[in-house]
């Protein structure tokens, strides 16, 4: 479908100014270079981890989930890295497949998102 774009997080992070003039390019948006190190430099794991607790944060899962976390270490970000769903509960991930299967799967093909890795 020309009006899904899919963006994987492994792509953003091998290539987040290449991602972020392609997504502004599926958009319709002309990004000159500035603006595109700009978009870069506040989608950063450095600036995200600076306003982590403006940008996500307890409150924010427990409306995701529909319940409250019980973690006291919840943080959005994994260090910069993949794999955070690893943490999350059976009745969380079975959301997420859900979802995938429901929302995702009609337009990228694929049973799942490991099944989208390339």
């Amino acid at each position: 479908e020309d009006h899904v774009l899919l963006v994987k997080y492994e792509d953003l992070k091998a290539d987040r100014e290449g991602q972020i003039t392609r997504i502004a390019k599926f958009l319709g948006v002309d990004l000159d270079a500035a603006v595109t190190a700009r978009v870069a430099d506040l989608s950063s794991f450095e600036n995200m981890k600076k306003s982590e607790d403006r940008i996500m944060g307890k409150e924010y899962l427990a409306r995701v989930r529909g319940r409250p976390t019980d973690s006291e270490s919840y943080t959005l970000l994994a260090q910069g890295s993949s794999g955070h769903a690893a943490s999350f509960d059976d009745e969380t991930r079975a959301k997420v497949d859900a979802f995938w299967i429901e929302k995702m799967m009609p337009f990228v093909g694929a049973q799942s998102y490991s099944d989208v890795m390339v």
